[in-house]
């Protein structure tokens, strides 16, 4: 078995995207796509340098995603009311049309996925990684 931290990660989110993406399919959507709609689905407006850093994207792909859902009309920019020069990023009423249809597959999903695994070690692993993601950043200067 190999133990290799990145490796074991990987697989967890590559097994986990499966599932995702087979429910995504047919409103042709990536993994990528629907972590932005959700992370926007509260309807908070959020500038780019903080989505980019709440769904783990660079700033450039985050752009080219977002100039794709804004195409499909499933996001919107806006003027930030308290600061016109910067832009906000919300989901529009498609966008959380389509939120609403996948997300009770999506959740039905993850609870099967997550069938086998008891609630104690669920809560663990969240932990573990909680505390990994938070220990393991380089300081910052």
């Amino acid at each position: 078995m190999n133990t290799d931290l990145s490796l074991l990660l990987k697989q967890a989110e590559r097994l986990i995207d499966t599932q995702l993406i087979a429910i995504l399919r047919d409103e042709n959507l990536s993994a990528e796509e629907w972590r932005v709609l959700d992370i926007l689905s509260d309807g908070e407006g959020r500038v780019m340098s903080d989505l980019a850093s709440d769904a783990v994207f660079n700033l450039p792909a985050l752009s080219k995603l977002t100039d794709r859902l804004v195409a499909r009309a499933l996001l919107f920019r806006a003027p930030d009311p308290d600061d016109r020069r910067k832009v906000l990023v919300f989901i529009s009423d498609h966008g959380l049309a389509v939120y609403r249809r996948l997300k009770p597959d999506i959740e039905a999903s993850g609870e099967a996925l997550l069938a086998n695994v008891s609630e104690t070690r669920i809560e663990q692993l969240k932990k573990l990684l909680t505390n990994f993601i938070r220990d393991a950043r380089p300081p910052q200067s």
